[in-house]
């Protein structure tokens, strides 16, 4: 029998050409010897210093609209971030069926591979029928990259001021809230087979924190596990509804080891360039969030990725409902732990526009990659990207200074919350399909018609716990938020 090459296809193969054919290039791509220079508009988008951005990219060729969004990248501050993800190594593949941006990985003797044209690209206004995902270009799209450096001065000044530095450990060790069992109903519908916790009710039934992007341990290390703990983080913004000023972005990190859940929050923050160091809370509606290594990535919506540094948690006061430095303290709206931002990757100017809804994290692949996609509430054409990801470090790998998308695909389908690829299946999380339900479907370009699962009320962003094999996701709505996992199906 003769075997179909939709799946992987053996790095063996890839190298010496043999069995299935690599893709073919799509629009803005082309084969090149691995040692010629690919060159890119090396242009840069100026970005004032207010605290958020509703500008895009240009859309049709033209100059960038302005914007209002300051660069805080970060560094590792010289400390090394390397860890048994290096050693992770799977099969060096394109697991998305349909063709990709990059064809077989570099041979040690200069052989070819696929790379993105330069900028700019044209950007059409490109549709797919509903429930039919469809292959794309993702080169249109390109990412300038953090001032680590500057960042991580920022930082570092930042530390120095506040003196009480706090390991990922010590925060774990120090959770301060209990979560409850799921039971077996979800709104009057039952799920099978769904395992996961709901909050206390006080974080049930708050009105201004918005449970919104997922990641986890999974997501962190090779592993799986912090300190020897499975943990899920899930970010939460404040929609403003509460008294006082806006609190921003809070993370929180649930041990969910044993059947007790345990839990604490801690603020997102950035660092300003003030003449004594001080942080405000950030304005984001963080749709979804990838745990990698020592940093938190968080998806802004119109611009790109914010980062934030795990390794420089602080602790703060908590006797006073202050934001920042006040009369020689510093506090975070009575929150214990705060966590700085230490980068942003942005859009760059020449790139198409396209909106961060989401992000998660793909393991399955050497590089691991990233998966972003946009929330349309009417549009089935909604987009998602893949951008290659440097495991040694846990940044966006770069193409002459830029992070280009690779693998990108028309979703297909309408009102996305999350989406996440594993072993070559792609899995959307979609909003209210079926009455106030969600429904979760699995698919792949090229494939037809995906198959659909029950999905509850509210679902947001995708995680996959791998040892495990679930997929996990966090509803949002008041009185019936739970953080609820299934078995993934291929």
């Amino acid at each position: 029998m003769i075997k179909r090459c939709t799946g992987p296809i053996p790095l063996a193969l890839a190298l010496l050409n043999l069995g299935c054919p690599g893709p073919a290039p799509l629009e803005g791509e082309r084969l090149v010897d691995s040692g010629a220079e690919v060159r890119a508009d090396s242009g840069r988008l100026r970005w004032d210093a207010g605290p958020k951005s509703e500008a895009g990219p240009r859309q049709d060729g033209g100059q960038a609209q302005d914007a209002s969004v300051r660069d805080l990248g970060l560094t590792d501050a010289g400390r090394p971030l390397i860890d048994a993800s290096v050693l992770d190594i799977g099969p060096a593949i394109a697991t998305d069926a349909g063709p990709a941006d990059l064809g077989p990985p570099a041979r040690p003797d200069g052989g070819p591979v696929w790379a993105c044209g330069p900028l700019p690209m044209s950007c059409p206004e490109l549709r797919t029928q509903h429930h039919r995902m469809t292959s794309t270009s993702g080169c249109r799209f390109a990412l300038e990259p953090p001032d680590w450096e500057g960042g991580n001065r920022l930082v570092e000044r930042l530390v120095q001021r506040v003196g009480s530095r706090r390991s990922m450990g010590e925060m774990l060790s120090d959770l301060n809230r209990v979560g409850r069992s799921l039971g077996g109903w979800y709104l009057g519908r039952s799920i099978v087979g769904a395992e996961g916790f709901r909050w206390n009710s006080g974080d049930d039934d708050v009105r201004y924190w918005m449970p919104q992007g997922v990641s986890g341990s999974s997501d962190a290390w090779a592993l799986g596990r912090v300190n020897g703990r499975r943990i899920i983080a899930v970010a939460w913004y404040d929609n403003g509804e509460g008294a006082g000023a806006n609190r921003g972005v809070r993370v929180t990190f649930a041990d969910h080891t044993l059947g007790t859940v345990r839990y604490r929050h801690a603020l997102l923050v950035e660092p300003l360039p003030t003449a004594i160091p001080n942080f405000r809370g950030i304005d984001s509606h963080a749709g979804g969030i990838v745990w990698y290594g020592n940093y938190l990535y968080v998806a802004q919506t119109r611009v790109g990725f914010r980062v934030f540094d795990l390794n420089n948690i602080m602790q703060v006061e908590t006797d006073q409902d202050e934001m920042g430095y006040v009369d020689g303290r510093y506090y975070a709206r009575r929150y214990k732990y705060i966590i700085p931002q230490i980068g942003l990757y942005r859009l760059h100017e020449d790139s198409c526009a396209v909106k961060f809804s989401f992000v998660a994290l793909d393991r399955s692949t050497m590089p691991h990659r990233f998966l972003s996609g946009e929330y349309h509430a009417g549009d089935h054409s909604g987009r998602l990207i893949h951008w290659r990801m440097a495991p040694n470090t846990h940044r966006l790998e770069l193409r002459e200074g830029l992070a280009r998308g690779e693998g990108a695909a028309l979703s297909g389908e309408t009102k996305m919350q999350g989406a996440v690829t594993y072993e070559g299946r792609w899995y959307i999380s979609s909003s209210s399909q079926f009455l106030r339900y969600g429904k979760l479907y699995t698919t792949a370009p090229g494939e037809g018609a995906p198959s659909e699962r029950p999905w509850p009320y509210g679902p947001e962003d995708l995680y996959i716990e791998r040892d495990r094999d679930r997929i996990w996701t966090a509803t949002e709505f008041r009185g019936y938020r739970k953080v609820m996992n299934l078995r993934r199906t291929p």
